[in-house]
């Protein structure tokens, strides 16, 4: 397998990335759905899942040192059943870009380029990723260090800006419908933090073995309170009723920024946000569909896979009829595909041992 390496740092701004990019999307506008006022409290409840997932990777690569998450599978359940397992993430891998792609993309027609078809965007953003994925894991580490934070700053100011508008008194009650249904609204939403499943992807590239816990834990804290603090502005700014109906939260948040004439439609902003996190979202997925593609077959060299499961993304992401039907297909996929993964990770955690190698 060509090696490329990442530090802890690196690897937990790609994990924040991966994770945060649901802010672009409706996912602040689910989480107020199911916990009205508390909607910021049930995403660090959701984030709690994605937490753990984090636990359970960052065990197995200290068990396993140097291995990614398909050779992990193949040394604790045989040749047969751990390719098909990584053939099965690296299959869901690239149907979940492909579905978060398209949603990114009709967001971005709905909001700022009406007349614009989806397989323009969806096209142009398969091209940069398949690019950006034949560069290699330490260059994405690095475009990541220097785009995100612009964008993350961006964010920042937006909802700072907006802060005039906000009426805290909507964020109560604290706990909104009471903690056992956040509680559950959080289990039924687990699927929304799959994408941690990057950091035993990439457990292979971690220049020492414990960072990949660090990595993770930093990663899913800082997208978790980057994603609350956005759903508590959006509620205390709209309210929960007005804030479960909105399907794009941060544009309408920045839509909300006026300082007269220095400083109007802030909404530009959008372009930006949509571009980074689209680009960087596909990018990384489709390079890690390729690397355990690649770990599972037992294939070299893994560049050779990013034309044909770039080809499977664009085709893939074309499918669903509507915004509506991507985003059900997209539930669903997490729905089904969380509560498997998690339990087989755990399994291999509990009955794996690393085989002696040598005589």
């Amino acid at each position: 397998m060509e090696q490329g390496h990442i530090g802890g740092g690196q690897a937990a701004l790609l994990i924040f990335t991966i994770l945060a990019t649901k802010v672009l999307l409706v996912y602040p506008t689910i989480m107020v759905q199911d916990g009205r006022g508390a909607g910021w409290m049930l995403v660090l409840l959701n984030a709690a899942w994605g937490a753990a997932a984090a636990w359970v990777l960052a065990a197995l690569a200290r068990r396993f040192p140097g291995r990614g998450l398909a050779e992990i599978a193949q040394e604790v359940a045989g040749p047969v059943l751990g390719t098909a397992f990584g053939l099965a993430v690296a299959g869901g891998l690239v149907f979940l870009a492909a579905l978060v792609l398209r949603l990114l993309s009709e967001a971005f027609i709905i909001s700022i380029l009406p007349q614009t078809p989806p397989s323009v965007l969806i096209g142009t953003a398969v091209a940069l990723a398949i690019y950006a994925g034949y560069l290699g894991l330490e260059p994405l580490a690095r475009a990541h260090q220097v785009v995100i934070p612009p964008v993350v700053a961006a964010i920042v100011v937006v909802l700072l800006l907006v802060l005039r508008e906000a009426q805290a008194g909507w964020l109560y009650p604290i706990l909104g419908p009471g903690l056992p249904a956040l509680a559950a609204a959080s289990l039924r939403h687990a699927g929304a933090w799959i994408e941690v499943v990057l950091l035993g992807i990439y457990g292979h590239a971690f220049r020492r073995p414990g960072d990949l816990g660090r990595a993770g834990l930093w990663g899913v804290t800082g997208a978790a309170l980057a994603l609350a603090a956005t759903t508590a502005a959006f509620t205390a700014v709209f309210g929960p009723e007005g804030a479960a109906r909105e399907p794009f939260p941060l544009y309408h948040l920045a839509r909300l920024v006026y300082l007269g004439r220095f400083f109007q439609r802030a909404e530009s902003l959008f372009v930006l946000f949509w571009v980074a996190g689209s680009l960087a979202y596909t990018a990384v997925l489709l390079h890690g569909a390729a690397v355990t593609t690649a770990q599972a077959l037992g294939v070299p060299f893994y560049r050779p896979l990013l034309l044909p499961l770039g080809l499977l993304l664009f085709s893939l992401a074309l499918l669903p009829g509507s915004y509506t039907a991507t985003q059900a297909w997209d539930a669903l996929l997490r729905q089904w595909a969380a509560l498997p993964l998690f339990g087989i990770l755990v399994l291999l955690l509990a009955v794996g041992r690393p085989r002696r190698r040598g005589g």
